[in-house]
């Protein structure tokens, strides 16, 4: 079993991430992080991108029935596409999301994290469109 830095580490590295990325729990968010587990959001200087930082609103995450790992991959996938130029806020669980999903999973668990049987992306709960 890994910690979480261990799987932070994996996901910088299967995913190529350049920029650094700050992961950040919370028990108490507001606007719209009170409605989701997890939020990604890139911090710019002039247009630059400087980081990432993945905030986890640990009391939706305790509702949401997924683990850390599986919510950490989820919010490193929009990372990577932030970083890559192909992540669109108006559909960010687009195709493109759901096979780097896909490929991250097959990866972490080989390395021995457990991801979701549900899957980084699950489109029961994940908006695709």
């Amino acid at each position: 079993m890994h910690d979480i830095s261990m799987l932070i580490l994996a996901c910088v590295q299967l995913l190529d991430i350049k920029t650094p990325v700050q992961v950040e729990y919370r028990n108490n968010c507001r606007g719209q992080l009170k409605r989701v587990a997890a939020y990604c959001w890139d911090t710019r200087r002039k247009g630059v991108l400087k980081k990432f930082r993945l905030v986890l609103n640990t009391r939706n995450m305790i509702e949401s029935e997924y683990d850390s790992v599986t919510i950490i991959a989820h919010e490193f996938v929009h990372a990577k596409m932030i970083e890559n130029g192909t992540f669109n806020p108006d559909n960010h669980h687009c195709k493109t999301f759901q096979n780097i999903a896909r490929e991250l999973a097959k990866c972490l668990n080989t390395a021995g994290f457990k991801i979701s049987k549900r899957g980084i992306y699950n489109p029961e709960t994940d908006d695709a469109g």
